[in-house]
């Protein structure tokens, strides 16, 4: 019995522990059941509320959005139609209000334009009277002008040609270049004239009475015509650019100077018996002037204002005397290009040479020279010698010519006018001085 009981509690007491650890294991499957329950509810749990969270969130975060759009396209609608609006208010109000204006001032703008239509009227009729008055003033001109002419015509069917400034528009100096030419009045070409005589003298009474012998000469030239070619004329003449280069600093007080003396003198014509005289002029005399009609004599030309006339200054002038000398070869040269053999001797050439003639103011009127006579002005041409009062001598196996004066000694010496100015003469009393029984015509 006792072993019974013995192996029925040692059974029992396996039994015993069988059952805890059948326990102990149904409890460790429960929870780790558990467990893996919890965890799995917990991990199905936050993944569903993570997102139920983020579900929430994006449809908030959408929906917010949206609001945002929605507000901001209902505020841009809004500012849109405030805007709209504001302009189409303010537009309707400037509208009516100017509308407004204009009908208040309607009045006024009525007046005003009214005054202008009537100052127009004014105008017009005044700028009308004007005119007239311009119409009228020009017919009496003309007939005041013309009156004379077509009373002279009717009495006696004679036309008066008369040399006046009115001429001086009309006719014209054909100035010629070497390229060409150009066609000037003579007021201009008288410019150019007078510039090459300025270093002659500047004094004004000179130059007054150059001016008047210029437009002199070219009137006597042009005769009836209305032009004339500056070669035909004989002057010497420079262009503005001849004159800018040759006076420099000084052009524009030179230019002046001729031009106020040209306009002082406008018209002025230098008259012998009913003919414009030929206004001859030189720089220095002999001592005194020659008569033209010695050196021109048989000509047709009536020279008889052009007499000696005694020049006592002009012997202090630095030109009154002048020394050349010349070798034989040097004399002889320049004769033989201009006239080819005319048998000089070369042994000594003044035995070859042999004055014919003098005037009274000892000017040389005829020379002989080889075998060709010839003018004292041309002999002192060919050795380019400055006036025809000469005297020749040979020295030391040479020639030396001494002359008396500058130029031609005929009509005007500048010295001497030049003298006569500074000491208080005019224009008029130097050429009545070097010109006899002359009429200075003023038209």
């Amino acid at each position: 019995m006792a072993i019974r009981l013995e192996e029925y509690n040692k059974n029992q007491r396996v039994y015993n522990r069988s059952q805890n650890e059948n326990q102990n294991n149904n409890q460790s499957e429960k929870n780790d059941g558990f467990q893996n329950t919890s965890q799995y509810i917990r991990s199905n749990q936050s993944q569903n509320a993570t997102q139920y969270v983020r579900g929430n969130e994006s449809r908030n975060t959408t929906q917010y959005v949206r609001s945002n759009e929605t507000q901001n396209e209902t505020q841009f609608t809004k500012s849109n139609e405030n805007q709209n609006a504001t302009q189409y208010i303010r537009g309707y109000e400037n509208q009516n209000s100017t509308q407004y204006v204009k009908q208040e001032n309607s009045g006024d703008y009525n007046a005003e334009m009214a005054s202008r239509s009537g100052s127009k009227l004014v105008r017009q009729k005044s700028s009308h009277l004007w005119k007239l008055k311009v119409f009228y003033c020009m017919i009496t001109i003309i007939l005041f002008l013309f009156t004379p002419f077509l009373i002279t015509i009717s009495l006696t069917g004679v036309i008066e040609s008369n040399i006046s400034d009115s001429l001086v528009e009309v006719r014209r100096v054909n100035v010629k270049y070497k390229n060409g030419s150009q066609a000037m009045d003579i007021s201009k070409y008288m410019i150019g004239v007078l510039a090459t005589r300025l270093s002659l003298s500047s004094q004004v009474e000179v130059v007054k009475a150059e001016s008047i012998m210029v437009r002199t000469e070219i009137y006597r030239c042009m005769g009836d015509e209305m032009s004339i070619d500056s070669t035909d004329l004989n002057l010497e003449y420079l262009s503005e650019k001849e004159m800018k280069a040759l006076w420099k600093d000084a052009y524009t007080d030179n230019y002046n100077l001729i031009v106020d003396c040209i306009s002082a003198t406008s018209g002025k014509l230098i008259n012998c018996n009913g003919q414009l005289i030929e206004p001859m002029y030189h720089e220095v005399s002999a001592g005194k002037t020659r008569n033209a009609s010695q050196v021109f004599s048989g000509s047709a030309s009536d020279y008889s204002y052009m007499t000696s006339v005694v020049c006592d200054h002009d012997i202090e002038a630095t030109d009154y005397l002048t020394v050349k000398t010349f070798t034989y070869d040097d004399f002889i040269k320049p004769f033989t290009e201009k006239y080819g053999n005319i048998n000089i001797s070369k042994e000594n050439p003044s035995e070859s040479v042999q004055i014919v003639s003098r005037c009274s103011a000892d000017y040389v009127l005829k020379i002989q020279v080889g075998n060709v006579l010839m003018s004292g002005e041309d002999f002192a041409k060919v050795l380019n010698l400055n006036s025809s009062c000469l005297s020749m001598e040979t020295v030391n196996n040479s020639i030396k010519i001494t002359t008396k004066g500058k130029g031609n000694g005929l009509g005007v010496s500048i010295y001497a006018a030049d003298y006569m100015a500074q000491n208080g003469s005019t224009c008029d009393e130097i050429l009545n001085k070097f010109y006899s029984n002359i009429t200075i015509m003023s038209e």
